[in-house]
């Protein structure tokens, strides 16, 4: 709590060059959560800042857990206050809040992550549709799609109560070829996207 935004991003970015720990495995990404409250703390507000210096080190991408929030915008100020193209910044759990936030965090470049797939007849529809106006106003382009929706819970038989990885492929693929979506239309958000979205951001 006590560590500068130029001490947490130098945590950040020797992890990045030597691996996490002894573990030699680098990131392939960096990943926050910050609190979806009615604005920015300044804690976070000095996360945000580590994470962007990290980015500008290491060119990794950065997710930031928000959910339904304006926070998200305020994240994008402090980014942009930092340098760091939005286009490098994934909204996750975006799939909570209303549409005419997705097209504004789209306008303004980001990656809108709809990550609240499962088997729910109602959440299905809804994603759809939020899927469809964002690819009526041009940006299919920058969306990502993912379950988010089951844990593996190893001391339990079986995993638990865990949800198959196999809900895009049985139910949202249809849907979305059933309303008009192309089969480029499906690459674009199954393979083109992900890659984009996480690979390493050229540096200067």
């Amino acid at each position: 709590l006590n560590a500068t935004i130029d001490e947490l991003a130098a945590v950040w970015i020797r992890e990045f060059e030597c691996g996490i720990g002894k573990t030699g495995i680098r990131p392939g990404f960096i990943k926050i959560g910050i609190d979806p409250g009615e604005g920015l703390s300044e804690f976070h507000a000095k996360l945000v800042r580590a994470v962007a210096r990290t980015h500008l080190a290491t060119g990794l991408t950065i997710a930031s857990h928000t959910g339904p929030t304006r926070v998200v915008f305020e994240i994008a100020e402090v980014l942009a206050e930092e340098s760091v193209s939005l286009e490098s910044f994934i909204w996750v759990h975006a799939t909570r809040d209303i549409s005419e936030n997705h097209l504004r965090a789209a306008r303004l470049g980001m990656w809108i992550s709809i990550d609240n797939l499962r088997e729910n007849a109602q959440l299905l529809r809804s994603n759809v549709e939020r899927l469809k106006r964002l690819k009526e106003a041009g940006f299919l382009d920058r969306v990502l799609v993912s379950q988010d929706a089951g844990w593996y819970r190893p001391f339990e038989e079986n995993g638990g109560n865990f949800a198959p990885y196999l809900f895009e492929k049985l139910n949202l693929i249809p849907e979305l070829k059933r309303i008009g979506f192309t089969q480029a239309d499906i690459d674009q958000l199954m393979i083109v996207n992900p890659a984009k979205a996480f690979a390493l951001c050229a540096l200067n």
